[in-house]
C-alpha cells in the first residue's frame, strides 16, 4: 500500500499527500486505498483553494468601475 500524509490547514480543509508509492502503483499506475501514516497540521496556512479565494485579482477594466455607490455611509 502507498503511504499518505493527511495535512490539515487552519481553514479546516484536509488534503492527502503521497509520501511513497508502493511497487504495485509503480508497475500498474493504479492507486491503492490510501493508508494514512502521518498527520500534519498547518495551523498558520490556508489550503490552495482558500488562498485563491482570498487573493483579489485585478482586471484590466478596474479603473472603469465606479465603486463610490457601493460604499456605506
Amino acid at each position: 500500500m502507498c503511504n499518505w500524509t493527511e495535512r490539515e490547514f487552519c481553514c479546516e480543509h484536509k488534503r492527502l499527500i503521497v509520501n511513497e508509492w508502493c511497487s504495485k502503483y509503480i508497475n500498474t499506475h493504479k492507486r491503492c486505498y490510501p493508508k494514512v501514516t502521518h498527520h500534519d497540521y498547518k495551523g498558520d496556512e490556508l489550503c490552495s483553494d482558500c488562498k485563491n479565494k482570498k487573493t483579489r485579482r485585478e482586471v484590466a477594466w478596474e479603473h472603469l468601475i465606479d465603486r463610490t455607490k457601493y460604499t456605506e455611509y
